[in-house]
């Protein structure tokens, strides 16, 4: 493990994605000669990384899912009364025609890129 001088103040800055993989991109940087932003670029994208991944974590936690029960291993025996081709069409998003479900990532995909975030908030709070 590295001792590295930055490690206690990435910790204090709850960077911990950046502390952990540290060593590592650093050894990257060297070997292929990243610039500064790009090295830091991919410490950056380290620490989103973690913290999306402790995020779903904690949802899936809240949530009181278990992540190893799919569909698949559904027991439709069990549930005689559950139509199983009707959650199948569920599960797939099968009942929404195409073209509408594209019209509608298309819609939010062009409303994410021109709308700044603050504006977009602010919009939806005033409906």
């Amino acid at each position: 493990m590295m001792t590295h001088p930055l490690l206690p103040k990435l910790r204090q800055l709850k960077l911990g994605g950046m502390a952990y993989t540290l060593e590592v991109r650093a050894a990257q940087a060297t070997q292929q000669q990243l610039t500064p932003v790009e090295f830091l670029a991919l410490l950056l994208d380290d620490e989103l990384e973690r913290r999306g991944q402790q995020r779903l974590a904690r949802r899936l936690a809240q949530s009181g899912c278990d992540e190893h029960k799919t569909l698949a291993r559904f027991d439709f025996a069990a549930a005689p009364g559950v139509n199983r081709s009707f959650v199948q069409d569920l599960a797939t998003c099968a009942f929404i025609p195409a073209t509408r479900m594209c019209s509608s990532v298309a819609r939010a995909v062009w409303a994410r890129a021109i709308w700044p975030t603050p504006w977009r908030s602010r919009r939806s709070n005033a409906t």
